[in-house]
């Protein structure tokens, strides 16, 4: 089959749907992807076929957005910034395709409303993949809304009024004006807009998981089914290595603390210069990943601040990891045995946060008291606490068969 992926937004967001490429290419499918230019160089590197979505997204201007960092803002800001300007030409995209008698198969983020409008008005078949539990809502507690974590026992009354509101007053009015949109330019009808987020995006043919089971359990009242492929754990920047400044640093001195606060922020100074200080009065090392990332003292030679270095690599020699709670990157350091600790910001972080706690992997830190960053580390630094968790989930990551698993699954829904 030629198979046609899709979906937007951080490294966090397309390494997944590459993982998930790779995987079929090496199952002898022929695959592309369609996404924004700042990714055509990584879906190149996996000889994935590149097809730009187009000028009109704008990533940039999206990370550049303090509000992409807030729990309820940052929907608002990706909405904008790269969802809505990709649903005409996703959906033109895949028409074009169809002709030249490609695109057997779609499989696209459910937020890519283009792919879900090609099924209904091209049929075309179209698979729903979820890069995290979070994606797909429920009205049954214990669930995270935002920030909100509703605990068990909530009545499922009270969680669907909550989501009530959500879609009353943040996601109909945010998306009515682009759906209007959409319809004057592809002349075609479109779906309630209070909804497409409850129900619509969600395929009418199937959908992937691209998480295990044993992580996101399906609530009786998920929208969708999703059939479960287990996490992609990209892998194809270790290709590149680590730097050799990092490689001497991680040889010079026991493993080091890693603080990563998202691949897309550009607003992490704060939080790398709290840990710095955390971190020395603990007489720890620290290595800082990503924009930002300058260290406050210039004679700290205890910390090295990197633009970028590949998980799979780097974590395995590393104490602990200090993260915003994007799926793919606790994978990773659920693969590296080591403990997380979780500072979420938006989107999907909260509920993966929780996951990761409840799970015995790590703990969320919901404040910037940094006594309570040092009481964490005294804590998950002690000898076997949690070891026993840890190792049988790093045990379950190192087991896992993303590839074939993806590939069987794409291929049980081929036409």
């Amino acid at each position: 089959m030629h198979i046609l992926l899709s979906n937007v937004g951080s490294a966090g967001d397309a390494h997944p749907f590459i993982a998930l490429g790779a995987a079929l290419l090496a199952a002898g499918h022929q695959v592309s992807m369609a996404s924004h230019d700042e990714h055509q160089a990584e879906i190149e590197a996996a000889r994935i076929e590149f097809i730009s979505l187009g000028q009109d997204l704008s990533y940039q201007q999206a990370i550049d957005n303090p509000n992409l960092w807030h729990s309820i803002k940052g929907m608002g800001v990706l909405w904008r910034n790269l969802l809505a300007p990709s649903i005409v030409p996703l959906y033109r995209l895949i028409e074009s395709l169809q002709l030249q008698g490609r695109a057997q198969m779609v499989i696209a983020a459910p937020q890519m409303l283009g792919a879900r409008l090609a099924q209904e008005h091209l049929s075309s078949r179209y698979l729903s993949a979820y890069t995290s539990p979070n994606m797909l809502r429920t009205h049954i507690a214990p669930t995270s809304i935002a920030h909100w974590h509703l605990p068990k026992g909530m009545p499922r009354w009270c969680v669907r009024t909550l989501w009530q509101a959500i879609d009353h007053y943040k996601l109909t009015p945010m998306a009515r004006k682009a759906m209007a949109h959409t319809g004057e330019a592809l002349n075609l009808p479109m779906p309630p807009v209070q909804d497409i987020f409850s129900s619509w995006m969600h395929s009418s043919l199937g959908s992937l998981a691209l998480f295990p089971d044993w992580y996101g359990a399906a609530a009786p009242d998920w929208p969708a089914r999703p059939a479960y492929a287990g996490f992609p754990l990209y892998d194809l920047d270790a290709r590149q290595a680590l730097s050799p400044e990092l490689e001497d640093f991680l040889n010079a001195g026991p493993p080091p603390v890693v603080v990563m606060p998202g691949s897309a922020n550009q607003f992490g100074q704060a939080d790398f210069a709290a840990w710095q200080r955390v971190l020395s009065r603990k007489g720890l090392r620290g290595v800082f990943i990503g924009a930002n990332s300058a260290l406050t003292e210039t004679s700290a030679s205890a910390f090295l601040a990197v633009q970028y270095a590949p998980f799979s690599l780097l974590l395995p020699r590393s104490a602990v990891l200090c993260h915003h709670g994007g799926i793919g990157t606790l994978a990773q350091a659920m693969r590296a045995g080591i403990a997380q600790f979780i500072r979420p910001k938006a989107h999907d972080q909260f509920d993966n946060g929780q996951r990761v706690q409840q799970l015995g992997l790590g703990c969320v830190l919901r404040t910037n008291n940094e006594n309570t960053w040092e009481d964490a580390l005294d804590t998950w630094l002690a000898p076997n606490r949690n070891q026993n968790a840890i190792a049988a989930c790093a045990k379950k990551l190192q087991l896992n068969d993303f590839p074939s698993h993806a590939a069987r699954i794409v291929e049980s829904f081929a036409p």
